[in-house]
């Protein structure tokens, strides 16, 4: 809409604004206002979109546990600590914890992958999905029964994908789902620390 004397024909800004040498001062707010609208959708829509902050390739040097690795990183001349996204295998103490282990060194150990990376943690680990040859080796582990499917929040389709995983090698009793009942890590880590706590108080 056209502007008048002496005031803006701006119907949805109540009562008038004056106007100087054709410029008015609600142009000036209405482009703060568009401004400020265009940066808060550019930081909310990746997180409301879920996706990796950022993807890296490099080679597995070491499986440090069941679902932490670090990777080599040649392009950055670093070295990166990873974290499996949504995935929590076996305690090293339970039944099926060392063949996980063994599992994701034979899957991804020595291998050149490709990194989605989601977030950081407080210990400095980056939340991440590893692929070799295509493949989420996160979903392969759940999917074989080799670790739990954990809805981190990040992702809403990853966290799905991975529910799926867990409840097909459920049915299909794969890996650790060949027990009738196995503890969740979570629940053997509580039951070690009180155990532990119970022998130095005798001690």
């Amino acid at each position: 809409m056209g502007k008048i004397a002496g005031q803006c024909a701006y119907p949805e800004v109540p009562g008038p604004i004056s106007c100087t040498n054709g410029f008015c001062s609600g142009d000036v707010m209405y482009r703060i206002i568009a401004v400020i609208v265009l940066v808060l959708f550019l930081l909310v829509a990746p997180a409301l979109a879920g996706g990796p902050k950022f993807i890296v390739s490099g080679k597995v040097e070491k499986v440090i546990d069941a679902s932490t690795v670090l990777v080599d990183l040649p392009t950055r001349s670093m070295k990166m600590t990873l974290r499996l996204y949504g995935v929590e295998p076996p305690h090293m103490s339970q039944p099926c914890g060392a063949k996980a282990f063994a599992m994701l060194k034979r899957k991804i150990l020595g291998k050149n992958v490709t990194v989605d990376i989601h977030e950081k943690t407080s210990s400095k680990q980056m939340i991440s999905i590893v692929r070799y040859n295509g493949r989420s080796i996160n979903r392969d582990m759940v999917a074989e029964g080799w670790a739990w499917a954990v809805k981190t929040g990040l992702d809403a389709g990853i966290d799905t994908e991975l529910a799926d995983a867990e409840g097909e090698a459920r049915k299909a009793h794969r890996g650790m789902w060949k027990q009738q009942n196995p503890e969740p890590p979570g629940e053997c880590r509580k039951r070690l620390s009180q155990q532990e706590r119970k022998t130095s108080k005798k001690n």
